[in-house]
């Protein structure tokens, strides 16, 4: 049930995880969510479970590129 409706997510998908937070490795990530079609699992190095406290400014510099990524890759919406 839970593959099924991962794979209806049409959105790119930017997981940041922390080096030493509470979830599992990258693989174990990737394994559990391979139904994602655009996945990107990216590691923040030396940040614990709070990496958006700890690091905000990479995080917040991360989350940016994947918008700006995002929002060039959409297609243009047509004006009405």
């Amino acid at each position: 049930m839970l593959q099924e409706i991962l794979g209806r997510v049409r959105a790119p998908v930017l997981l940041l995880r922390a080096e030493r937070g509470h979830l599992p490795d990258e693989q174990q990530l990737r394994s559990w969510l391979a139904a994602v079609p655009d996945l990107a699992i990216e590691t923040v190095p030396g940040a614990s479970h709070h990496l958006h406290i700890e690091q905000p400014e990479r995080v917040a510099g991360r989350i940016r590129l994947a918008w700006d990524g995002a929002d060039r890759d959409a297609p243009r919406r047509r004006r009405l």
